[in-house]
């Protein structure tokens, strides 16, 4: 469990009573979550702990990195 109990949206939890209002609109349009450069690099090395080391993703070391931004150790795969 991260900061934030969505992985779209940034409202931390313990703003969690602004959900849905005007203020929380604007934020979800303005700082929408991308997967770009930086996010795909927050979650390079938790991926490497889980799949080189044989960390669980439940561990302090994986959760610790990934933690403060609510970002999973996954990668976006493209398909056509």
């Amino acid at each position: 469990m991260g900061q934030c109990p969505c992985p779209q949206c940034k409202i931390p939890r313990d703003e969690i009573r602004e959900f849905a209002t005007p203020e929380d609109m604007e934020i979800r349009r303005t700082q929408v979550r991308r997967d770009d450069e930086d996010r795909q690099k927050k979650v390079e090395k938790p991926r490497e702990f889980i799949y080189e080391r044989g960390y669980v993703v439940g561990s302090s070391h994986v959760e610790d990195l990934l933690k403060q931004d609510s970002l999973v150790p996954t990668e976006a795969r493209l398909q056509f």
